[in-house]
């Protein structure tokens, strides 16, 4: 068994939108507010993977094979970067959206096509940052390797 990262981990399956990852955002803001009195300003999501109990919203109970991170403080956007960059060889370089011509971001399509151009251009990090401050981020990490490396890299940062 994987070791579970400190944070909840909520799953997406395969055909997850950008408006289902907007619902989940929601739930995930329910879910942490209902267990600990208040949300955090990061989420986290497994995508392409079905929950162990679909009539439930829970959070995984261990890492998974890709984790999709949505933040919505630029504070915290810091932290993940920070994190990424710590986790070195294992994350690789942390391309952010509109500096490589091989990630086509389409909001119209499912979440899984994110990772589908990740696997085609090789890439284990990719980042969507919106300009403005008040913007959500959105942090995309591909591969069991980079997960467990970015889990450890962010204890060491927030710990």
């Amino acid at each position: 068994m994987k070791p579970r990262i400190n944070l909840p981990v909520f799953a997406l399956d395969a055909s997850a939108t950008w408006d289902d990852l907007e619902n989940a955002v929601w739930a995930a803001v329910q879910w942490q507010t209902a267990h600990h009195g208040k949300f955090l300003s990061l989420f986290l999501f497994a995508p392409r993977t079905e929950p162990a109990n679909p009539d439930a919203w829970e959070p995984l109970a261990t890492l998974p094979d890709d984790l999709l991170i949505f933040s919505i403080a630029r504070a915290t956007d810091a932290i993940v970067l920070k994190a990424l960059q710590q986790a070195g060889a294992h994350v690789g370089p942390v391309v952010h959206h509109g500096t490589d011509p091989r990630m086509d971001l389409d909001v119209r399509l499912p979440l899984a096509d994110v990772y589908r151009q990740m696997t085609v251009a090789g890439l284990r990090a990719f980042a969507y940052v919106l300009p403005r401050e008040d913007d959500a981020s959105y942090f995309f990490l591909r591969g069991a390797a980079t997960v467990r490396a970015f889990d450890t890299a962010l204890r060491h940062v927030t710990g």
